[in-house]
This record gives C-alpha cells, sequence and structure tokens, in this order.
C-alpha cells in the first residue's frame, strides 16, 4: 500500500508537467 501510494504521489507530481509539455506541443503544432 505505502509502495503504491508513495509511487502515485509521484505520479501526482510529474503528471502536470507532462500535461504542460504535451499542451505546449500541441499548441506549436496546431
Amino acid at each position: 500500500m505505502r509502495v503504491t501510494s508513495s509511487f502515485y504521489a509521484r505520479y501526482e507530481l510529474f503528471a502536470p508537467s507532462f500535461k504542460l509539455m504535451v499542451y505546449v506541443f500541441l499548441f506549436l503544432f496546431f
């Protein structure tokens, strides 16, 4: 449980920046 929760917290930390990069790429291409 702790491993999955720590992994989920790590994903929550990195997910916004990843989505931001995706939005930037979409804005540049479209």
